[in-house]
């Protein structure tokens, strides 16, 4: 009697993929309603996790996940284009047990997130497409050269303590004073007068300087025409707010995803990171100040605008002042005036209209 012979078959069926993603290997979870794998490891491949679904699980529908980290989306773009719907998350964002924290392995974090998959537990967080991160390469370059130049700054103001040097008030009155050529040829001279090894290492530490700077001003350049040439209009409305410059209209312009991706003011206020964790229980409600989840560079971008709107915009100085009269500190009160420079943001964005300086009786 011939033997009987069964194919697997999982028409219609949705197989969930907990992926914990590493360089050298990913460890991977795979279940279904019916079925549970033991976990495993696999190449970092997507083709090969496409097969290996395919050898077992034929004819499903295949979702998976994994939590944002080093790899950046590279992985979710490899993921797509095998046919698996992907979606990465947050890590602070997942549900999982205290002997899943106590007991941390590859395993139980692939574990966790298929379960959590599988639950609808995930909250997917917004990726880019190629392009857009494509584009945020010229950002980051000119965020990079700059902080080149903070340290290098940084490191001659060092060496000159370290030397007892004093800056004349005349050439640096403020912290905030703007590094001249006058003062520039200032140090140019002290290290002339240091001589040896410390002479010779302040003008290693100019020559660093002179070269971030004008990686600064190239980066800058590029920027520009990188906005010139994909977001022209966009630009043109951000900076119609008071307080919004050049490159923090850039930023915006290349970190913000589209308005109609946001349900309003508070959903972009969110995403930046202006608005406020709290805890409650029963009558008591705490606010612990503003969120440590946001997009570090864009919500610090937000905050500069901030203080420069406050010069520029009446009605913003109006509610500074109004802020300063009810006791609130001046960093507090300017995370106010962020929080409206957000609303106003969200609205040129959405209602493709420039901003028009609020009069103030």
């Amino acid at each position: 009697m011939p033997m009987q012979k069964y194919e697997l078959n999982f028409n219609g069926e949705n197989v969930y993929v907990g992926i914990d993603v590493h360089l050298k290997q990913w460890h991977v979870c795979v279940r279904t309603a019916h079925v549970s794998k033991k976990p495993f490891s696999q190449p970092p491949s997507a083709m090969a996790l496409k097969q290996y679904l395919e050898n077992n699980f034929p004819g499903g529908t295949y979702l998976s996940a994994y939590e944002a980290g080093f790899c950046g989306f590279s992985v979710h773009y490899e993921l797509e284009s095998a046919g698996i719907r992907n979606i990465v998350f947050n890590p602070a964002d997942i549900n999982d047990t205290q002997k899943e924290r106590s007991r941390k392995t590859d395993a139980v974090d692939c574990i966790k997130i298929c379960r959590n998959l599988m639950n609808d537990e995930l909250k997917a967080i917004y990726v880019p497409s190629r392009e857009e991160l494509g584009l945020r390469g010229y950002l980051s370059a000119r965020d990079t050269a700059v902080k080149k130049q903070r340290v290098a700054k940084q490191r001659i103001k060092s060496l000159l303590n370290r030397n007892g040097v004093k800056i004349p008030d005349e050439l640096f009155p403020t912290s905030k004073t703007h590094w001249s050529r006058h003062f520039n040829g200032w140090l140019e001279q002290v290290a002339a007068d240091l001589g040896s090894g410390e002479g010779y290492r302040l003008n290693d530490l100019l020559k660093d300087l002179h070269h971030a700077h004008s990686q600064v001003l190239a980066a800058g350049r590029r920027l520009n025409e990188v906005i010139s040439a994909h977001h022209m209009d966009t630009n043109e409305l951000l900076l119609s707010i008071p307080g919004i410059g050049r490159v923090t209209a850039a930023r915006i312009c290349l970190e913000v995803p589209h308005a109609s991706n946001f349900v309003n003011s508070d959903h972009l206020a969110s995403y930046i990171g202006f608005v406020p964790d709290v805890h409650g229980s029963d009558d008591n409600v705490y606010v612990r100040g503003i969120t440590y989840r946001r997009r570090v560079l864009l919500r610090s971008a937000f905050v500069e605008s901030s203080w420069r709107a406050i010069g520029k915009d009446p009605a913003m100085g109006l509610a500074y002042s109004n802020y300063i009269k009810r006791g609130m500190k001046p960093n507090n009160a300017i995370i106010r005036i962020a929080r409206k420079l957000v609303n106003r943001v969200f609205f040129v964005l959405r209602e493709r209209k420039r901003y028009e300086i609020a009069r103030v009786r």
